[in-house]
């Protein structure tokens, strides 16, 4: 080995035989908590939908068929369900920005040589699955963002592709159970912070993690257009 001394001996042998990524990786698959137990027992509120006053008031009086579906989806939530006949919901925490060359999808058109650099880029929304089965252009998902209300019959609603996050790269798969985080693309035109994804109208969004930060700066800055997040990014680092 060409050590010197036993603690050096040890180092090397523990770095070919036991590396330290294998032990960390080890030890939070045998300590922490699954994805349901953590939604049953640690995070009851951050990974629970919001709760609408119709569905409070139900306690007490006779619900609406609404009513019930939603209780019916906050319920998967609550299991972490992972079966096809279940409502499927997901809740995108950040957006990040990533080349094309990281993404591995066949299905992904190619940019024409006079194509502006910055279209290059895609916007990823990095998502928790809640319940269900999250699927690539199967199904077109309400989108509720943070401050969505009840009775806003106006949700936007369309259809995603999905990625696994494979180190620094993305690759396309046809759907993600309930536990997992994945990547979600087609999300750049929302112009939102967080977004909750759902299958079924009668949803609410996440209730999230609130960390009682407070803006260091009276000024908001966001680009025009979403393809501009890393060019901006980018000039705010020069300042």
């Amino acid at each position: 080995i060409g050590a010197g001394s036993e603690s050096s001996i040890v180092s090397a042998v523990l770095r070919r035989y036991r590396p330290l990524s294998d032990a960390i990786l080890d030890a939070v698959c045998e300590t922490g908590p699954s994805p349901a137990e953590a939604t049953l027992n640690y995070r009851t509120r951050a990974l629970a939908l919001q709760i609408p006053k119709s569905a409070e008031e139900a306690d007490t009086a006779e619900s609406s068929p609404t009513v019930e579906e939603f209780k019916t989806i906050q319920e998967a939530v609550r299991q972490c369900n992972p079966a096809d006949d279940v409502p499927t919901v997901a809740h995108v925490c950040k957006f990040t920005s990533t080349n094309r060359s990281s993404v591995t999808d066949p299905d992904l058109p190619s940019l024409p040589p006079e194509a502006d650099p910055s279209s290059a880029n895609m916007i990823m929304g990095i998502a928790r699955v809640l319940s269900g089965n999250l699927r690539t252009e199967d199904v077109e998902y309400h989108m509720y963002g943070p401050r969505h209300k009840w009775d806003d019959n106006d949700t936007p609603k369309q259809k995603i592709r999905c990625y696994l996050l494979m180190g620094s790269s993305f690759v396309r798969v046809n759907s993600v159970p309930a536990g997992h985080i994945c990547a979600i693309y087609n999300l750049e035109g929302l112009q939102l912070k967080t977004v909750t994804l759902c299958d079924r109208r009668e949803c609410m969004p996440l209730h999230g993690f609130d960390f009682g930060l407070q803006p260091l700066v009276k000024v908001n800055v966001e680009p025009i257009s979403a393809s501009d997040t890393e060019t901006l990014e980018r000039g705010l680092l020069k300042l």
